[in-house]
């Protein structure tokens, strides 16, 4: 096939998995912190299990990249 033909069928192919495949399995993390009387907050998403995303990679865009967080536990003193 020439490589025009050839995207586009990969690009079917991917779909194709996508739809079919298993849930993309994640979980969120958000952080609230305090400090004099003031309240900071950040999340993050950690992905578990890629699902039906791993196909869709290579179309992703990279502009919205999430963040990830540190361990933080209840009750952690953190140094600014």
């Amino acid at each position: 096939l020439p490589l025009s033909e050839a995207k586009v069928y990969f690009l079917i192919s991917d779909k194709f998995h996508a739809s079919v495949g298993y849930p993309l399995v994640e979980s969120t993390t958000k952080i609230v912190a305090e400090f004099d009387s003031f309240t900071f907050t950040s999340s993050g998403k950690t992905i578990k299990d890629e699902g039906f995303t791993k196909y869709l990679k290579e179309y992703k865009s990279k502009k919205n990249e999430d963040m990830v967080l540190p361990d933080v536990n209840i009750g952690d003193v953190l140094s600014i």
